[in-house]
């Protein structure tokens, strides 16, 4: 099963925002679109990175853009929670990935 979004990137605060969800393709589009109309309304210009849509503006250089962008991802079922504990290693060097530190270690 997919899941899609329209991904939203905004040049004047470069935020990315995807503000929904949805189930199918149709419903995506559908507020891609809306989006398009938006700002099409304003008369801003925007860039929407998918196959399927043909750019008004395919060169962009402004301040006051948007960047659009269907995103699909695999949605798998639902798994059962497990507590996994994660042992903390004394030897930093070999475990690049922990997030944990431990204040006792600096001397102050």
């Amino acid at each position: 099963m997919k899941e899609y979004c329209v991904f939203v990137l905004l040049n004047r605060t470069n935020e990315p925002m995807i503000l929904k969800g949805y189930n199918n393709i149709d419903s995506a589009k559908t507020r891609l679109y809306q989006y398009i109309r938006n700002w099409q309304d304003n008369s801003w210009p925007y860039y929407v990175d998918n196959d399927f849509y043909n750019n008004e503006y395919p060169n962009i250089d402004c301040k006051n853009f948007a960047y659009f962008c269907i995103k699909e991802r695999d949605v798998t079922k639902w798994e059962k929670y497990s507590n996994v504990n994660i042992k903390y290693e004394d030897n930093h060097e070999n475990n690049n990935k922990c997030k944990i530190i431990n204040f006792l270690d600096f001397n102050i």
